[in-house]
């Protein structure tokens, strides 16, 4: 039962897309303070994951860890990259730059700080996940906590479209 009401919300996030494309909103990487933004910032030729979260966020940077933890088995199915944008409030950036310098990752981390992404891509509730293909169209939202299923479930539909 679970399996079809994950199938179900995978149907629903991709009708609403209509694949939209990547948006050109300015983000600020957190690594190196230098600012770019989100369509220069996802690879071309590859699929895209996004997980929007904040330091205040819990579920988000739980997420995060499962999305680390998980990268390994879905770089399997398809060639994937990973990318994470901080929602803080710009008054709070200072506290996602020490966040993220602590954390060590191995993945671009970028910050939308006056939340103009956000609003762009029309989400209010964190965690939020976007998948983007190799045309830099948005194919799949989803909103809320994920243990990884809802995207495993995704990934593996779109590597078994990619086979036919």
């Amino acid at each position: 039962m679970r399996s079809v009401v994950i199938t179900i919300a995978i149907i629903i996030a991709a009708i609403s897309l209509h694949a939209q494309s990547v948006p050109a909103v300015r983000i600020v990487d957190l690594k190196t303070g230098t600012e770019t933004t989100l369509d220069k910032a996802v690879a071309k030729g590859k699929i895209t994951l996004i997980s929007f979260w904040a330091t205040w966020c819990i579920p988000g940077k739980q997420e995060i860890k499962t999305i680390i933890d998980r990268m390994p088995e879905w770089k399997k199915l398809l060639d994937i990259n990973y990318i994470a944008i901080a929602v803080d409030q710009q008054q709070t950036e200072d506290l996602a730059f020490d966040f993220v310098k602590k954390q060590h990752w191995n993945f671009p981390v970028y910050m939308d700080a006056n939340s103009d992404l956000k609003r762009v891509l029309k989400f209010n509730g964190l965690p939020h996940i976007l998948i983007i293909d190799e045309k830099g169209k948005v194919v799949f939202t989803h909103n809320g906590n994920d243990d990884g299923k809802i995207i495993t479930a995704q990934l593996k539909q779109m590597a078994a479209q990619r086979r036919h």
